[in-house]
């Protein structure tokens, strides 16, 4: 065995993720940071530092055991939000007050109507009920209820609130008269015999989405028929995951009966948006992928879709036209679930408590939790030779404030780790170092590079200082 003479390799962040099919390899990975792009597409390039993303900053947290279920704004300053088994009004200075129960787990779902004292539905485990007065009971069913018995989603669209079935007929009320719900104000999706899954209103429409297919239907204005089936737009690509979609100003954005996270703008062809890695894990959930929900808010100009399961979380930033992994510390995946458009900001929820906060790019915590930035670089390799590490050097901003990086590394494509190496970090422009890293096996080495996101802080560089190792 023979080491040749070493030579400083400059390390090769990364801006995005990847699951790469060959494990051996390794996949990169940016968890929890933003790398600012240069040029167009998905051709673009890092252009570094690397930042850390926004937080979650504490804005209320309502008097009820559970989680965050749902939310909606009713104006500027009042919003509602379903926390446990309860409903409470929420204003602009995050106190909340009790409204009434609202039994059950699952997720709610809102919409109201134009009157001057509006009427709001909330619609969750296969019941609707009615908020009116500053108090919420359950609304009455029509009697004979044709179909009527379990919706399972709410919408509004030019003063009529819109319920649908799992069987596949969608019920409407009156005009602004949420009281005036008739067993003969009802049409069924007849073009699939898929079902309901969801409805979501936008322009003047009703896209009412199935297990394998969306019919769209459009308010004629007309008393006697107010709704009617848009020809030509019927759209042969199913909902996956009813809770992964979300409107996202004008677009709607969902995972589709192919496991493709799709977008629709303008028409009727749904765009996809996934990369080939997001595409892998949502495959990776098996039946599993129903559990996935989605949410979106708006920061920076930046518009986000957020997707998440149990195990992770994604999101989409429509500007970048990229993917990031958000987690909280000790958490598989990012707290925030259900988010609402509250004023001029974005009310998030906990998945596992009752807190409510606010995102915000001044916020370096989620919560009382740190915002852990950390990046698995691509593989350093010079195959079939090992590598010697004598050094390697990162090049921090830390900030006003002093911190600790963190290393580790892998040789087997992250089946086993190193511990992780620590080392101080402060502001005197001096780069952070680790020495003695030893040697890797001949299919390269991935480091793991992590520390607390902070004011002013953000990854710049680094090189390593390494040696080819051959073999006789």
């Amino acid at each position: 065995m023979a080491e040749l003479l070493g030579k400083l390799v400059p390390l090769p962040l990364t801006a995005r993720s990847f699951q790469n099919r060959v494990r051996t390899i390794g996949s990169p990975v940016l968890s929890n940071g933003v790398a600012e792009m240069a040029g167009e597409g998905r051709s673009r390039a890092p252009s570094f530092p690397i930042t850390p993303r926004e937080g979650l900053l504490p804005f209320s947290r309502p008097d009820a055991p559970g989680a965050f279920r749902g939310g909606f704004e009713f104006d500027s300053s009042t919003m509602y939000a379903a926390v446990g088994e309860k409903l409470f009004r929420v204003d602009g200075e995050g106190v909340s007050r009790l409204v009434g129960a609202l039994p059950g787990s699952a997720p709610v779902r809102f919409a109201r109507n134009r009157r001057t004292s509006p009427q709001i539905v909330a619609v969750t485990g296969g019941q609707a009920h009615v908020i009116e007065g500053g108090n919420i009971s359950p609304l009455p069913v029509p009697s004979p209820g044709v179909g009527f018995i379990s919706p399972i989603d709410v919408d509004f669209l030019l003063g009529y609130v819109l319920f649908i079935t799992r069987s596949g007929t969608m019920h409407f009320t009156g005009i602004d008269d949420v009281s005036s719900l008739s067993s003969l104000n009802f049409l069924t999706a007849e073009i699939n015999t898929d079902g309901l899954l969801r409805v979501l209103t936008r322009k003047l429409e009703a896209w009412l989405f199935g297990e394998r297919s969306i019919e769209v239907w459009v308010a004629t204005g007309d008393l006697e028929r107010p709704f009617q089936r848009l020809q030509g737009a019927y759209i042969e690509r199913g909902i996956a995951a009813p809770q992964s979609l979300v409107k996202v100003r004008d677009r709607a954005v969902w995972v589709a009966d192919d496991l493709d996270v799709v977008m629709v703008g303008d028409g009727y062809s749904p765009e996809s948006i996934s990369s080939t890695s997001i595409v892998r894990e949502i495959e990776g959930l098996g039946k599993a992928v129903a559990s996935l929900e989605g949410c979106t808010y708006s920061i920076g100009g930046h518009d986000k879709y957020v997707l998440s399961c149990g195990s992770w979380t994604r999101v989409y930033d429509f500007h970048t036209r990229e993917w990031s992994d958000f987690k909280t510390d000790g958490m598989a995946r990012w707290r925030a679930g259900k988010a609402v458009q509250f004023g001029t900001r974005y009310v998030l929820g906990d998945v596992d408590a009752p807190d409510l906060y606010v995102v915000s790019e001044k916020a370096y915590r989620d919560g009382d939790r740190p915002i852990v930035l950390s990046t698995v670089l691509p593989a350093l390799t010079s195959h079939p030779a090992a590598l010697s590490f004598f050094d390697f050097h990162l090049a921090i901003e830390c900030g006003p404030t002093p911190g600790v990086a963190r290393i580790r590394w892998t040789d087997d494509g992250g089946r086993n780790w190193s511990p992780w190496r620590s080392r101080p970090m402060v502001n005197d422009g001096r780069s952070v170092r680790f020495g003695g890293l030893g040697q890797s096996g001949r299919n390269g080495r991935q480091f793991e590079i992590a520390f607390e996101a902070a004011e002013g802080r953000s990854l710049v560089g680094g090189t390593a200082h390494v040696g080819q190792v051959s073999y006789p």
